[in-house]
């Protein structure tokens, strides 16, 4: 499965500007994340994890294939989670 078309910036762009979408999976992290290990895969920006640990996840783990993951991982320590988010790059089948 090619999987570069996601390290767009504008795909991400695209995602990230879907209200209903991400309205959706913050609800879903409020209600689940507190408390819990999360698992994102496909992370992306890492913004979900980031909102993730921020809610109260006592450990996030953040798997990304593309070069996106140094974004995440540059967003993880400008929020200083650092600390309950792990960036990891790869596939969750590798």
């Amino acid at each position: 499965m090619d999987l570069s078309q996601f390290a767009d910036p504008w795909e991400q762009l695209r995602l990230l500007s879907d209200a209903p979408r991400n309205a959706l999976l913050i609800e879903l992290l409020r209600r689940r994340a507190p408390g819990a290990r999360v698992l994102e895969v496909g992370c992306g920006t890492g913004l979900l994890s980031c909102a993730a640990a921020a809610l109260g996840a006592k450990k996030v783990y953040a798997v990304e294939p593309t070069p996106l993951v140094e974004v995440a991982r540059a967003l993880d320590v400008a929020n200083g989670l650092g600390d309950r988010v792990t960036v990891l790059q790869g596939t969750v089948q590798s």
